[in-house]
C-alpha cells in the first residue's frame, strides 16, 4: 500500500491523541532502519502529524509543510512499528487524505486502532508535601515525551479542582510533563526558574496523576530533588478582628495570581450579609473572596493606593476564603488584614412596599438594600429605599448616607425634579448639603452606585428648622389702596352748620390722573434640562471602567446617567493578566441609552515549537512555562515566541473557541 492514498474521516469519537492534546485516527505501518519515509496528510482543515517510533517515542511531527498540510520526511532510525497519528492543528474535523510512501514492507490500518501503550516503567509514589531526592541515569526509563532523554516517574492521587505546585531542582537543566488520568500531557515545563522546573496548575479531574521527571538534554544525569507542596492552610479571621500577616518565600503558591505568594483565611458567612475586607502593607497587595462554590465572588488590587479593599454582599451562606496575596512575583513584607460585617439580621427592613417612609429632622435611619426593594425610578434595574420629609424655601439641610457598598443619593423636590444628586462625597459615602429651592414635600432615594449591591445603611436628615411667619405679618394680596388729591381729607371733612355751600359750575379743579404701577416683569420661563444619557457597560467578568476617574471597583455591570457629549472610557479586566485595557470613544445624545457588552472569555493553550520559548502575550510576559488555559477574550491577540538561540516569531490569531491551541514554531 506505499504510496496509496487512504481516506478518513477525523471526528470528535476518534481515538485520543498520545502525541498532543486532541482526537486523532492513528495508523500504523512496519519500517526497516534507514528506510526513507514520506507521510502527507491534506484536509480543508488545519492539518498536524505526528510519528511515534517502536517504543512509543515521538521522532518527527510537522503542522504546515504546505499551507495547512502537512507532511514528514524521515529517514527511519531503526526498524519496527511506527504508528501515525492524524489530527487538527487546533478544533478542525472532517474528511482527509493520507498517503505513507518508502516504506519497506509497509502495512497501514484500514481503520483507525488504538495505540498500545508505552512499555511499563517503574513509578514511585509523592505524596503533596514531600521532597524527594531522585537521581538520572542510563538505566532510567527513556522519556516518553523527549528523547534520547532518560526521565524518573512519581505518582499521586488527585482531586478535581485541587491546585498544586511541582518542582525539579538539579544542577543540570530539567524539564517536567505532568500527565493527567487519561495518560495525555496536561502541563509541562522548562525553565521557571533558571535552569529549574516548576509546574502550577489546579487539576481538572479526580483520579491519577503521573509526574515525568526529565533532563532537557539527551545527556543529563546527576541527582534531583522533586518536591509538591500540600494544600495551601487557611486561618480563621473573625468580623472585627485585624490580623497581622507577612508574605514570605516559604507561602503557598497564589492559586489565581500567578508565581505570586499568598496567605489564606476563611470566615463563614450568611446570605446577603454585607462584609468588608481590607489588606494594606508597603508592596501593592491584592485580595480575592472566593465563596462556598469556589468560584470567585469578588476581588480587588488598588482601591486606597497600592492597598485593597472588598466591600460586598455575600451571595449564599457557607464557607469564604480570603486570598491575601501581591499584585507582583516579587511582593513580600508584613502586611495586615481586617474583616468586618453590618449583621443585617439586627437591621429592620421596613421596605414592605414601594410607599416612601417618613423621615424627620435631625432622625438618623437604619435600612437595608435587598433584592426585595422597589427598583428606583431613576436608575434601571438598581434597586433603593424613599424616604419623604417637608421643607421650606431657604431651610438648610444636609443629608447623609453611610453604607456598605458604594452609596448613591437623589433628592427629588416637590415637581418630582432632582434637585441634587451626590457619588462619593466621602469616601464611598454620599452627602447631599443643600438650601431648598421652595417649599413643599421633598423625597430622599438612597441606592448604591452598581446595579448589584446591596447591604445594609444608616441614613440621617439635619439642618436648620423650617421658618415660620412672624405674628401680625400676614401677606396682603394686591396692589396697595391710591387716594387722589385731597381725596383723604374729604373724607374726613366735618359736615358744616348753616346754609348749604353753594358752588358755581366747576367750583373744584379737577382731580389729577392717578397713575398706576407698571406691571412687575416676568421671568422668561427656562426649558427643561436636557435629559440625561445613560451608559451601561457589561461582561460576563469582573470590569473596572474608568471616565475621567474610576466609576467603581471590578464588577459585572456599570451603569452611569451622562450628559450629552463625548467621553472616551477606558476598560479593563483585572482578572484577565494578559488582556490590555481598551479605550471606547462615545458620542452620546441626550437621553441615548448606549449599552456595550465585552466580548466573552475562551481558555486557550498556548505552545512554542520547540517548547523552549520565552512567551508574550499582547505584550505581556508569560515566562519559559507553556501557559495553558489562559483566560483570552474572543477576538484577535498578539503572540511572541522567542527561544533561547535568540531566534523569534510572532503571530496574530482569533481567539473563538475554548481548548484552542496556538502553537508558534521556530523559524
Amino acid at each position: 500500500m506505499s504510496g496509496q492514498p487512504i481516506t478518513g474521516n477525523l471526528a470528535d469519537d476518534d481515538c485520543t491523541a498520545t502525541s498532543r492534546r486532541g482526537r486523532a485516527d492513528i495508523f500504523t505501518f512496519d519500517g526497516a532502519g534507514g528506510d526513507n519515509v514520506t507521510v502527507t496528510m491534506r484536509s480543508p482543515f488545519d492539518t498536524y502529524l505526528a510519528l511515534l517510533g517502536p517504543d512509543r517515542r515521538v521522532v518527527a511531527e510537522n503542522d504546515d509543510a504546505d499551507g495547512t498540510n502537512s507532511r514528514i520526511q524521515i529517514r527511519l532510525p531503526t526498524a519496527g512499528t511506527y504508528t501515525i497519528e492524524a489530527m487538527a492543528y487546533s478544533d478542525g474535523e472532517g474528511d482527509y487524505t493520507l498517503t505513507v510512501s518508502g516504506a519497506t514492507g509497509l502495512t497501514a490500518a484500514t481503520t483507525p486502532v488504538e495505540p498500545p501503550p508505552p512499555p511499563p516503567c517503574d513509578v514511585a509514589a509523592i505524596t503533596p508535601g514531600q521532597s524527594i531526592t531522585g537521581m538520572l541515569s542510563d538505566a532510567d526509563c527513556a522519556a516518553s515525551r523527549r528523547p534520547p532523554s532518560k526521565g524518573d516517574r512519581y505518582a499521586f492521587q488527585g482531586s478535581a479542582g485541587q491546585r498544586t505546585t511541582i518542582a525539579m531542582k538539579a544542577s543540570f537543566d530539567t524539564y517536567l510533563l505532568l500527565f493527567g488520568p487519561d495518560g495525555t500531557v496536561m502541563a509541562e515545563n522548562d525553565d521557571a526558574d533558571g535552569t529549574n522546573s516548576r509546574i502550577q496548575t489546579q487539576l481538572p479531574s479526580s483520579g491519577t496523576y503521573t509526574v515525568e521527571a526529565i533532563g532537557f538534554d539527551g545527556n543529563a544525569r546527576g541527582t534531583y530533588t522533586l518536591s509538591m507542596t500540600s494544600p495551601c492552610t487557611s486561618t480563621a479571621i473573625a468580623f472585627g478582628q485585624t490580623v497581622a500577616g507577612s508574605l514570605t518565600e516559604s507561602d503557598c503558591w497564589a492559586p489565581r495570581r500567578r508565581d505570586s505568594k499568598g496567605d489564606q483565611y476563611t470566615f463563614q458567612g450568611s446570605a446577603d450579609q454585607s462584609v468588608t475586607i481590607t489588606m494594606t502593607g508597603p508592596f501593592d497587595t491584592y485580595l480575592f473572596l472566593v465563596g462556598p462554590n469556589g468560584g470567585v465572588v469578588a476581588e480587588n488590587d488598588d482601591a486606597d493606593g497600592t492597598n485593597s479593599r472588598i466591600q460586598t454582599q455575600l451571595p449564599a451562606t457557607g464557607t469564604y476564603t480570603v486570598e491575601a496575596v501581591g499584585y507582583g512575583d516579587e511582593a513580600r513584607g508584613a502586611y495586615t488584614l481586617r474583616a468586618s460585617s453590618v449583621d443585617i439580621v439586627d437591621i429592620v427592613d421596613r421596605f414592605d412596599s414601594c410607599t416612601p417612609l417618613a423621615i424627620s429632622l435631625g432622625q438618623t435611619v437604619k435600612g437595608v438594600l435587598a433584592d426585595a426593594d422597589c427598583e428606583t425610578p431613576r436608575w434601571r434595574n438598581s434597586k433603593g429605599d424613599q424616604y419623604t420629609f417637608q421643607g421650606s424655601a431657604g431651610q438648610s439641610l444636609t443629608i447623609a448616607l453611610r453604607a456598605s457598598f458604594d452609596a448613591y443619593l437623589f433628592l427629588v423636590g416637590p415637581d418630582g425634579k432632582v434637585v441634587a444628586e451626590n457619588d462619593d462625597a466621602d469616601g464611598t459615602d454620599s452627602r447631599i448639603a443643600i438650601r431648598l429651592p421652595v417649599t413643599g414635600t421633598y423625597r430622599i432615594e438612597a441606592k448604591a452606585y452598581e446595579a448589584n449591591q446591596r447591604g445594609a445603611y444608616t441614613l440621617s436628615l439635619n439642618g436648620s428648622a423650617p421658618s415660620v411667619p412672624t405674628p401680625g405679618s400676614a401677606d396682603r394680596s394686591g396692589p396697595p389702596a391710591v387716594f387722589g388729591p385731597d381725596q383723604l381729607g374729604r373724607l374726613l371733612r366735618t359736615p358744616r352748620v348753616g346754609p348749604p355751600a353753594v358752588f358755581g359750575p366747576d367750583p373744584l379743579p379737577p382731580p389729577a390722573p392717578v397713575p398706576l404701577p407698571s406691571p412687575a416683569p416676568v421671568p422668561p420661563v427656562a426649558p427643561p434640562p436636557p435629559a440625561p444619557a445613560r451608559l451601561i457597560i457589561r461582561a460576563d467578568y469582573p470590569i473596572r471602567v474608568t471616565l475621567g476617574r474610576e466609576l467603581s471597583g471590578p464588577a459585572l455591570s456599570h451603569e452611569r446617567s451622562l450628559p450629552a457629549g463625548n467621553y472616551e472610557v477606558e476598560i479593563r479586566a483585572p482578572s484577565l493578566l494578559y488582556v490590555r485595557p481598551t479605550t471606547l470613544p462615545l458620542t452620546l445624545a441626550a437621553g441615548q441609552t448606549f449599552v456595550h457588552t465585552l466580548p466573552p472569555v475562551r481558555r486557550v493553550n498556548v505552545v512554542g515549537n520547540p517548547n523552549t520559548s520565552s512567551v508574550w502575550i499582547n505584550g505581556v510576559y508569560v515566562g519559559n512555562e507553556p501557559p495553558y488555559e489562559v483566560p483570552l477574550t474572543v477576538g484577535a491577540h498578539n503572540f511572541r515566541f522567542r527561544w533561547p538561540d535568540g531566534s523569534g516569531t510572532e503571530i496574530s490569531r482569533d481567539v473563538t473557541t475554548d481548548g484552542q491551541q496556538i502553537m508558534g514554531r521556530r523559524p
